[in-house]
């Protein structure tokens, strides 16, 4: 079933000559839930690009909480939260390898914020903007480990014991994350690698049941 969305978007401007030897990558990212998008919950599609394909993003699902969401390696993140300004999507680059430090980037180059029954979230992010030294431009990104997360409490106490409840990809027992060869016209997706089952959560505005990423050149 296709979501409803509300019209909202930004679009950027590519960064090179459309098509060319050093055309701009992007990455045109879905992730969709089995109820709605609740303003109330957190929303996260973690990135790592340390080049380092045996580490990557995950959940994080118990005490120490860290920084209450996100564990593993991750070097960058858009998290969806309508307190956030430009249609609620930000773009936020981690620093530090504890996970606990952010740099704001801005939102992604376009998206689609959902409306109020609206379940996906979809938006694009230019490859230059997830750059790491000695990285200079995005075509240097060859590899990306990826997962999505969501969450209804993110807790940084450490005394928190919950209840809370979460999901990523994996069945719930397990914590897994995504490879992605960044390779033009690659297109992966729940259904081509079926990494995340249905009804692993209870609640449905946190189960996600599908996912989905492209890789364009301009």
């Amino acid at each position: 079933m296709l979501a409803v969305f509300a019209a909202l978007a930004l679009t950027g401007c590519a960064r090179a000559p459309a098509g060319g030897p050093g055309a701009a990558r992007r990455l045109v990212i879905e992730m969709r839930v089995a109820g709605v998008i609740n303003p109330d919950y957190f929303y996260y599609v973690a990135i790592d690009n340390d080049g380092d394909p045996n580490d990557g993003p995950q959940a994080v699902v118990g005490p120490p909480w860290g920084n209450g969401w996100g564990a593993g390696a991750i070097t960058h993140y858009v998290q969806f939260d309508t307190s956030l300004p430009q249609g609620g999507y930000g773009l936020f680059r981690i620093p530090d390898a504890g996970l606990l430090g952010k740099v704001y980037l801005g939102p992604p180059v376009n998206f689609i914020t959902p409306g109020p029954s609206g379940n996906t979230l979809r938006f694009t992010l230019d490859l230059d903007d997830l750059v790491i030294p000695p990285q200079t431009d995005g075509n240097q990104i060859q590899t990306l480990e990826i997962n999505f997360i969501a969450t209804d409490v993110v807790p940084t106490d450490p005394s928190f014991v919950g209840p809370r409840q979460w999901d990523a990809l994996g069945d719930g027992s397990s914590n897994a994350f995504l490879r992605l060869n960044v390779t033009p016209g690659q297109f992966i997706s729940n259904g081509t690698e079926g990494l995340e089952p249905d009804g692993d959560v209870f609640h449905p505005d946190l189960d996600i049941v599908d996912w989905s990423i492209e890789v364009q050149q301009l």
